[in-house]
């Protein structure tokens, strides 16, 4: 929608203009526009997050808040956006992307709008135009989602619509713009509906809110419009902008500080207090700082101040201290790695600002494949999955080089290694993760080494179906676990499980509620948290969420000869004691809800030393030998 409107906007304001078209004076209206209310809701942004944000958090906030300065929150979110941190609920600024693209959009688009008229036909460059830039982000969005949703480029097609439709609307009967905008008012509410996240984005399915856009502009100009021209409609008009700029870093921040979900009462009151903070930036900066005449009546009109000549003179000094200041301040929380200070040490933190994850001892951004413990030793252990193999990864690395094995660790983030399957992203194939799921259990295939198998059972429904398939099987509960159980015993009849020790690893601990990044915010007391709000889930609601994929791995595992289960729940968890073991001498066990960081996976591996071993063959470790974790009894473990 937005970048249909702009479309039609933008080539209005320069068709209207005819020969008397300046690029200076439409770059300077366009920076008067948008900058000045940009630039104050960043700075805003960074400096309430400095109460609210943990150090790590806080930091990509800096980083994020000088690209959008510079007009590129599109790339920059392109490139930091990965597994770990893809929870848009952790960036404030993400919702700049958009503003990104159409700044670059207006970086060639007024050249190419005012080359077309009078030397081409305008209604058909445009409408080319829009259906080459689709049939480009149609394919791309097959191969890489992400880069056709964030480059512009990509996106051209849904400003080419506006566009053309500006160029037909007068050549077009006046009668059935009512129930055009009203067919396109139903368009977009379909969208609304039938869109989730599991769909590629935009891809043919852009269709739907960009023919109901351009239906909704066309019918705004019949009956229509005299609904949508009534005062209340007009004064959302005005402070659209504003309202786009405030109301994502209100939300983020107020449930980031909230941490545990919203209720009803607090989803209206950041509804209400979006509003107000975008009239407050409507009126108090964004009117008297852009170009033209000043208001004549209204609200914007009280508090209008470009009648002034003393403003006249102050405005430009005074945008440029205020982008200084924001600048800044960006700057040095990106530089600082996030102001750790602010922060209690050792409260959540392994190192200022950053939490380890178990599985970053093998370098990699996505997909690892390493060796773990001993690499000159000839006996060999497979470890593969997704991340949460990667939990296994750092104190397993520490055992097998202790014990002179040679660990094989195959990771790939967010890909359940299952014989035969893969991963759909946003309803595309995961190539990728096909082609690692096949080439693990080939190169595992040709010996008899002992496989550890671990994977996040009960977080793929609805993402993963047959490698054959183009598209993601769509199943209930109970039909999903069964193909994950026939595809499990694929999988061992693969790897010869009857011949060889297979370990498969229940479902990892999960805390239910990100408990780091909780006890991580500045100015809280962790003690009387951890047992209110910041309250990690106990074993009992564990087995409650990931029963059915134990189960279902206990069940497969009976009926191979060799093949052992081993639950992480037991490390962190007893039964019958309210809380489950988080932290220990001053570390940190967890970096999000499941996945552990490198004092975690040591204390997880440490405390089935005597059972890993055994399964392995190896003989148990000498008394007293320093496992870098707790007692395997789960006697006097430290608490947080």
């Amino acid at each position: 929608m937005f970048f249909v409107i702009s479309g039609y906007l933008i080539t209005r304001l320069i068709l209207d203009q005819r020969g008397g078209f300046s690029f200076t004076r439409f770059y300077v209206r366009r920076f008067w526009r948008l900058f000045p209310a940009l630039s104050t809701t960043i700075g805003a942004t960074v400096a309430a997050a400095y109460f609210v944000m943990s150090p790590a958090d806080y930091r990509d906030l800096g980083a994020s808040a000088l690209a959008a300065l510079a007009g590129v929150s599109n790339f920059y979110f392109y490139g930091q956006l990965d597994y770990f941190n893809d929870n848009t609920l952790v960036h404030p600024l993400l919702h700049t992307w958009s503003l990104g693209v159409e700044e670059q959009f207006y970086l060639f688009w007024p050249l190419l709008v005012v080359f077309a008229v009078g030397r081409l036909a305008p209604l058909a460059l445009f409408g080319w135009l829009a259906i080459a830039a689709f049939a480009l982000n149609t394919v791309l969005a097959g191969a890489d989602p992400q880069f056709a949703f964030y480059m512009m480029p990509f996106r051209v097609f849904e400003f080419a619509a506006g566009a053309a439709l500006l160029m037909v609307e007068k050549r077009l009967p006046p009668r059935p713009r009512l129930a055009a905008g009203f067919l396109g008012a139903a368009l977009l509410a379909t969208g609304f509906v039938l869109f989730d996240d599991n769909r590629a984005w935009p891809g043919a399915a852009a269709l739907l809110p960009v023919g109901g856009t351009v239906l909704a502009i066309y019918g705004g100009g019949g009956r229509l419009g005299l609904v949508l021209g009534n005062p209340v409609f007009l004064l959302i008009g005005r402070v659209s902008y504003a309202l786009y700029l405030v109301h994502w870093p209100v939300i983020v921040l107020y449930r980031y500080w909230r941490v545990v979900p919203l209720n009803l009462a607090e989803t209206g009151m950041l509804a209400l207090a979006s509003i107000a903070a975008a009239l407050v930036l409507h009126v108090v900066v964004e009117t008297p700082f852009r170009e033209g005449k000043a208001a004549a009546s209204g609200l914007s009109g009280l508090f209008d101040i470009r009648r002034f000549v003393f403003w006249r003179r102050l405005r430009a000094p005074l945008l440029a201290a205020g982008a200084l200041v924001t600048l800044g301040l960006a700057a040095a929380v990106w530089v600082s790695g996030g102001l750790p200070g602010r922060v209690a040490k050792l409260r959540a933190q392994q190192a200022p600002g950053e939490l380890s994850y178990a599985g970053d001892i093998c370098a990699g951004s996505r997909t690892y494949r390493c060796v773990l413990g001993d690499p000159t030793s000839e006996r060999l252990v497979y470890v593969i999955g997704d991340s949460h193999a990667g939990n296994l990864f750092f104190g397993l690395d520490r055992l097998f080089r202790e014990q002179g094995i040679r660990g094989i660790g195959v990771m790939d983030h967010g890909c359940l290694f299952l014989a035969g399957t893969t991963r759909f992203i946003k309803g595309q194939k995961d190539s990728r993760c096909a082609r690692n799921i096949d080439d693990a259990f080939q190169a595992a295939a040709g010996d008899r080494a002992p496989v550890i198998l671990a994977g996040n059972y009960d977080g793929y429904n609805g993402e993963i179906g047959p490698a054959a398939a183009s598209a993601p099987l769509a199943l209930d509960e109970a039909a999903y676990y069964g193909f994950l159980r026939n595809s499990l015993i694929a999988s061992l009849d693969r790897l010869n499980a009857g011949a060889r020790p297979v370990l498969l690893v229940k479902s990892t601990y999960n805390s239910g509620i990100d408990t780091a990044r909780c006890l991580s915010r500045p100015g809280i007391n962790p003690d009387q948290l951890l047992a209110g709000e910041c309250a990690p889930w106990n074993l009992a609601r564990n087995r409650e969420k990931s029963g059915r994929a134990d189960d279902m791995l206990e069940e497969v595992a009976g009926q191979f000869a060799g093949v052992a289960t081993l639950d992480p729940k037991a490390a962190f968890c007893r039964d019958g004691v309210a809380s489950c073991d988080l932290a220990g001498g001053g570390a940190f066990f967890l970096r999000d809800t499941t996945h552990l960081t490198n004092d975690g996976s040591l204390f997880l591996v440490s405390h089935f030393n005597a059972r890993l071993l055994a399964w392995l063959g190896s003989p148990a470790p000498a008394h007293g030998a320093d496992l870098g974790g707790a007692s395997a009894a789960g006697n006097g473990r430290p608490r947080p």
